[in-house]
Protein backbone atom coordinates (compact mmCIF):
# COMPACT_ATOMS: atom_id res chain seq x y z
CA UNK A 1 0.00 0.00 0.00
CA UNK A 2 3.09 2.48 1.14
CA UNK A 3 4.32 1.59 -2.65
CA UNK A 4 1.46 2.26 -4.16
CA UNK A 5 1.12 5.67 -2.84
CA UNK A 6 4.03 6.37 -3.13
CA UNK A 7 3.72 5.96 -7.34
CA UNK A 8 0.16 7.84 -6.77
CA UNK A 9 2.11 10.63 -5.36
CA UNK A 10 4.76 10.29 -8.13
CA UNK A 11 2.41 10.32 -10.82
CA UNK A 12 0.17 13.21 -9.44
CA UNK A 13 3.77 15.51 -9.20
CA UNK A 14 4.46 14.38 -12.56
CA UNK A 15 1.56 15.71 -13.89
CA UNK A 16 1.44 18.95 -12.04
CA UNK A 17 4.76 19.46 -14.12
CA UNK A 18 3.34 18.56 -16.91
CA UNK A 19 0.44 21.05 -16.75
CA UNK A 20 2.98 23.57 -15.57
CA UNK A 21 4.96 23.09 -18.48
CA UNK A 22 1.90 23.15 -20.74
CA UNK A 23 1.11 26.15 -19.27
CA UNK A 24 4.45 28.30 -19.88
CA UNK A 25 4.22 27.15 -23.59
CA UNK A 26 1.14 28.06 -23.71
CA UNK A 27 2.12 31.76 -22.31
CA UNK A 28 4.95 31.41 -24.44
CA UNK A 29 2.65 30.89 -27.55
CA UNK A 30 0.40 33.66 -26.60
CA UNK A 31 2.97 35.78 -26.18
CA UNK A 32 4.37 35.12 -29.69
CA UNK A 33 0.89 35.84 -31.10
CA UNK A 34 0.80 39.43 -29.68
CA UNK A 35 4.23 40.08 -30.96
CA UNK A 36 2.68 39.11 -34.21
CA UNK A 37 -0.71 41.17 -34.04
CA UNK A 38 1.80 43.79 -33.48
CA UNK A 39 3.73 43.22 -35.99
CA UNK A 40 0.63 43.15 -38.18
CA UNK A 41 -0.51 46.61 -37.30
CA UNK A 42 2.43 48.20 -37.19
CA UNK A 43 3.04 46.85 -40.99
CA UNK A 44 -0.92 48.10 -41.86
CA UNK A 45 -0.54 51.71 -40.02
CA UNK A 46 3.22 52.03 -42.07
CA UNK A 47 0.99 51.11 -45.02
CA UNK A 48 -1.81 53.46 -44.85
CA UNK A 49 1.10 56.21 -44.20
CA UNK A 50 2.14 55.31 -47.32
CA UNK A 51 -0.77 55.34 -49.19
CA UNK A 52 -1.82 58.80 -47.81
CA UNK A 53 1.76 60.28 -48.64
CA UNK A 54 1.57 59.12 -52.39
CA UNK A 55 -1.78 60.90 -52.79
CA UNK A 56 -0.52 64.07 -51.28
CA UNK A 57 2.13 63.64 -53.60
CA UNK A 58 0.37 62.82 -56.73
CA UNK A 59 -2.18 66.04 -56.03
CA UNK A 60 1.05 68.24 -55.73
CA UNK A 61 2.41 66.53 -58.88
CA UNK A 62 -1.19 67.23 -60.53
CA UNK A 63 -1.42 70.91 -59.65
CA UNK A 64 2.40 71.51 -60.40
CA UNK A 65 1.76 69.94 -63.96
CA UNK A 66 -1.86 72.04 -64.42
CA UNK A 67 0.46 75.29 -63.32
CA UNK A 68 3.32 74.73 -66.19
CA UNK A 69 0.08 73.72 -68.38
CA UNK A 70 -1.63 77.47 -67.91
CA UNK A 71 1.85 79.38 -68.07
CA UNK A 72 2.49 77.55 -71.29
CA UNK A 73 -0.79 78.34 -72.99
CA UNK A 74 -0.32 81.91 -71.41
CA UNK A 75 3.31 82.28 -72.94
CA UNK A 76 2.37 81.19 -76.27
CA UNK A 77 -0.62 83.32 -76.44
CA UNK A 78 1.37 86.39 -76.02
CA UNK A 79 4.32 85.39 -78.66
CA UNK A 80 1.90 84.98 -80.99
CA UNK A 81 0.60 88.73 -80.13
CA UNK A 82 4.05 89.93 -79.98
CA UNK A 83 3.71 91.19 -76.65
CA UNK A 84 6.50 92.47 -74.61
CA UNK A 85 5.70 90.37 -71.80
CA UNK A 86 6.47 87.57 -73.46
CA UNK A 87 10.03 87.63 -71.07
CA UNK A 88 8.36 87.66 -67.90
CA UNK A 89 5.96 84.52 -69.10
CA UNK A 90 9.24 82.96 -69.83
CA UNK A 91 10.60 83.29 -66.70
CA UNK A 92 7.59 82.51 -64.75
CA UNK A 93 7.20 79.31 -67.37
CA UNK A 94 10.71 78.32 -66.60
CA UNK A 95 10.19 78.80 -62.57
CA UNK A 96 7.06 76.73 -62.44
CA UNK A 97 8.81 73.92 -64.62
CA UNK A 98 11.51 73.79 -61.83
CA UNK A 99 9.10 73.32 -59.02
CA UNK A 100 7.07 70.74 -61.23
CA UNK A 101 10.28 69.23 -61.68
CA UNK A 102 11.60 69.17 -57.55
CA UNK A 103 7.85 68.55 -56.93
CA UNK A 104 7.95 65.36 -59.30
CA UNK A 105 11.55 63.59 -57.70
CA UNK A 106 9.50 64.72 -53.87
CA UNK A 107 6.44 62.47 -55.63
CA UNK A 108 9.15 59.68 -56.60
CA UNK A 109 11.52 59.54 -53.46
CA UNK A 110 8.86 60.22 -50.55
CA UNK A 111 7.94 56.23 -51.14
CA UNK A 112 11.06 54.85 -51.74
CA UNK A 113 12.23 56.46 -48.06
CA UNK A 114 8.60 55.13 -46.56
CA UNK A 115 9.62 51.80 -48.21
CA UNK A 116 13.60 51.89 -47.09
CA UNK A 117 12.25 52.54 -43.31
CA UNK A 118 9.81 49.73 -43.67
CA UNK A 119 13.18 47.57 -45.26
CA UNK A 120 15.29 48.98 -42.51
CA UNK A 121 12.89 47.74 -39.48
CA UNK A 122 12.59 44.55 -41.60
CA UNK A 123 16.15 43.59 -41.37
CA UNK A 124 16.64 44.45 -37.69
CA UNK A 125 14.64 41.54 -37.25
CA UNK A 126 11.95 40.62 -34.13
CA UNK A 127 12.56 42.89 -31.04
CA UNK A 128 13.86 41.43 -27.62
CA UNK A 129 10.44 40.51 -25.40
CA UNK A 130 9.92 38.88 -22.25
CA UNK A 131 8.79 35.18 -22.95
CA UNK A 132 10.87 34.97 -26.24
CA UNK A 133 14.87 33.24 -26.86
CA UNK A 134 17.44 35.05 -27.54
CA UNK A 135 21.16 34.81 -28.12
CA UNK A 136 23.82 36.99 -26.97
CA UNK A 137 26.21 37.75 -29.56
CA UNK A 138 28.93 38.59 -27.15
CA UNK A 139 28.82 35.37 -25.01
CA UNK A 140 27.55 32.77 -27.08
CA UNK A 141 24.81 32.19 -24.63
CA UNK A 142 21.13 31.53 -25.49
CA UNK A 143 18.52 31.65 -23.41
CA UNK A 144 14.58 33.10 -22.77
CA UNK A 145 14.11 36.56 -22.03
CA UNK A 146 13.00 36.96 -18.78
CA UNK A 147 13.25 40.70 -18.02
CA UNK A 148 13.89 43.59 -20.00
CA UNK A 149 14.65 46.74 -17.81
CA UNK A 150 14.08 50.08 -20.18
CA UNK A 151 16.24 52.14 -17.34
CA UNK A 152 19.33 50.27 -17.61
CA UNK A 153 18.83 49.06 -21.60
CA UNK A 154 19.58 45.80 -20.39
CA UNK A 155 17.86 41.97 -20.52
CA UNK A 156 18.11 39.43 -18.35
CA UNK A 157 18.46 35.72 -19.91
CA UNK A 158 17.61 32.68 -17.85
CA UNK A 159 20.00 29.70 -19.74
CA UNK A 160 21.30 26.58 -18.30
CA UNK A 161 19.86 27.27 -14.33
CA UNK A 162 21.52 30.81 -14.62
CA UNK A 163 20.82 34.14 -15.10
CA UNK A 164 22.86 36.74 -17.60
CA UNK A 165 21.93 40.27 -17.24
CA UNK A 166 23.37 42.01 -20.45
CA UNK A 167 23.21 44.89 -22.90
CA UNK A 168 19.85 45.02 -25.26
CA UNK A 169 22.07 45.90 -28.37
CA UNK A 170 23.60 42.44 -27.90
CA UNK A 171 20.95 39.78 -28.07
CA UNK A 172 19.17 38.16 -31.26
CA UNK A 173 15.80 36.65 -31.05
CA UNK A 174 16.12 32.96 -32.17
CA UNK A 175 13.62 30.19 -32.52
CA UNK A 176 12.96 28.61 -29.32
CA UNK A 177 15.72 25.63 -29.45
CA UNK A 178 14.22 21.85 -29.67
CA UNK A 179 14.35 19.90 -26.49
CA UNK A 180 16.88 17.25 -26.82
CA UNK A 181 20.58 16.79 -27.17
CA UNK A 182 21.99 19.79 -29.36
CA UNK A 183 25.44 19.74 -30.74
CA UNK A 184 28.34 21.29 -28.85
CA UNK A 185 28.64 25.33 -29.87
CA UNK A 186 32.17 25.15 -30.30
CA UNK A 187 32.22 29.65 -30.72
CA UNK A 188 30.49 29.50 -27.04
CA UNK A 189 32.84 26.64 -25.11
CA UNK A 190 35.79 28.81 -26.92
CA UNK A 191 34.58 31.86 -25.22
CA UNK A 192 33.44 30.23 -22.21
CA UNK A 193 37.03 28.76 -21.93
CA UNK A 194 38.62 31.91 -22.27
CA UNK A 195 35.95 33.88 -20.17
CA UNK A 196 37.51 31.37 -17.07
CA UNK A 197 41.15 31.37 -18.01
CA UNK A 198 41.50 35.41 -17.53
CA UNK A 199 38.45 36.39 -15.43
CA UNK A 200 40.15 37.73 -11.98
CA UNK A 201 38.09 37.11 -8.72
CA UNK A 202 38.63 40.73 -7.90
CA UNK A 203 37.47 44.02 -9.74
CA UNK A 204 39.06 47.23 -9.48
CA UNK A 205 36.94 50.14 -9.88
CA UNK A 206 38.44 52.63 -7.35
CA UNK A 207 38.39 55.91 -9.49
CA UNK A 208 36.48 55.36 -11.70
CA UNK A 209 32.78 57.09 -13.00
CA UNK A 210 30.32 55.98 -11.89
CA UNK A 211 28.30 54.82 -15.67
CA UNK A 212 31.59 53.19 -16.74
CA UNK A 213 32.51 51.61 -13.84
CA UNK A 214 29.08 49.71 -13.93
CA UNK A 215 29.53 48.64 -17.02
CA UNK A 216 32.73 47.22 -16.31
CA UNK A 217 31.00 45.75 -13.18
CA UNK A 218 27.98 43.96 -15.88
CA UNK A 219 30.20 42.48 -18.17
CA UNK A 220 32.78 41.19 -14.73
CA UNK A 221 29.63 39.27 -13.17
CA UNK A 222 28.68 37.66 -16.73
CA UNK A 223 32.51 36.62 -16.63
CA UNK A 224 32.89 35.51 -13.60
CA UNK A 225 29.33 33.22 -13.60
CA UNK A 226 30.75 31.48 -17.06
CA UNK A 227 34.10 30.61 -15.46
CA UNK A 228 32.10 29.33 -12.59
CA UNK A 229 33.55 31.93 -9.41
CA UNK A 230 31.94 31.71 -6.46
CA UNK A 231 32.46 35.18 -4.89
CA UNK A 232 34.26 37.98 -6.66
CA UNK A 233 35.46 41.33 -4.64
CA UNK A 234 34.74 44.69 -5.83
CA UNK A 235 36.89 47.70 -4.98
CA UNK A 236 35.82 50.75 -5.06
CA UNK A 237 37.49 53.04 -2.72
CA UNK A 238 36.36 55.00 -0.38
CA UNK A 239 35.66 58.26 -1.71
CA UNK A 240 31.90 60.42 -1.51
CA UNK A 241 30.32 57.27 -1.16
CA UNK A 242 28.50 57.32 -4.60
CA UNK A 243 30.81 54.52 -6.59
CA UNK A 244 30.07 52.40 -3.32
CA UNK A 245 25.93 53.05 -3.57
CA UNK A 246 25.56 52.43 -6.88
CA UNK A 247 27.80 48.98 -6.94
CA UNK A 248 25.84 47.84 -4.39
CA UNK A 249 22.31 48.81 -5.65
CA UNK A 250 23.34 46.96 -8.73
CA UNK A 251 24.86 43.50 -7.07
CA UNK A 252 21.35 43.73 -4.49
CA UNK A 253 19.59 43.72 -7.89
CA UNK A 254 21.02 41.15 -9.51
CA UNK A 255 19.29 37.70 -10.16
CA UNK A 256 22.84 36.06 -10.04
CA UNK A 257 24.23 37.85 -6.69
CA UNK A 258 22.95 35.30 -3.78
CA UNK A 259 24.96 37.72 -0.74
CA UNK A 260 26.24 41.18 -0.80
CA UNK A 261 28.40 42.40 1.99
CA UNK A 262 30.96 45.27 2.90
CA UNK A 263 34.69 44.13 3.04
CA UNK A 264 36.57 43.12 5.91
CA UNK A 265 39.44 44.22 7.36
CA UNK A 266 41.72 42.18 5.15
CA UNK A 267 39.46 42.71 2.45
CA UNK A 268 39.49 46.10 2.00
CA UNK A 269 37.28 47.50 4.90
CA UNK A 270 34.39 49.54 3.41
CA UNK A 271 36.62 50.02 0.52
CA UNK A 272 35.20 46.86 -1.69
CA UNK A 273 32.13 44.78 -1.22
CA UNK A 274 31.99 41.12 -2.03
CA UNK A 275 29.60 39.47 -3.86
CA UNK A 276 28.61 35.74 -3.64
CA UNK A 277 27.28 34.15 -6.59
Amino acid sequence: EETLAEIARAQEAQQIALEAARAERTAAADERDRARTGVSRARREAGELLADTRRAADDMLARAEREVADVRRELMRQRNLGTSRAPRGAEAFEDLAKKAKRVRSETVEAPRTVEAVEADEESRGPQPRVGLWARSRTLGSTGRIVEISGRTGRVTLETDGARLVIPADDVDVVHEPIIGPAPPDLEAEEIRRRAAARVSPTLDLHGERVEAALERLHAHLNDALLAGLDNVVIVHGMGTGALRRAVREVLAEHPQVRRVRGGRRDEGGDGATIAEL
